[in-house]
């Protein structure tokens, strides 16, 4: 049980490690609020 992780938050971890978390997320926009995006799902 629990929750699985996705290939890009793999990523995520590997940009945080390697302090490349900018072009990350420049990269991947889907991780930039994703609060609110839980909020609106609901």
């Amino acid at each position: 049980m629990g929750e699985k992780l996705t290939a890009e938050t793999d990523q995520l971890f590997a940009a945080i490690r390697t302090e490349r978390i900018d072009e990350f997320l420049l990269n991947h926009p889907n991780f930039l609020n994703s609060e609110t995006a839980v909020k609106k799902a609901r």
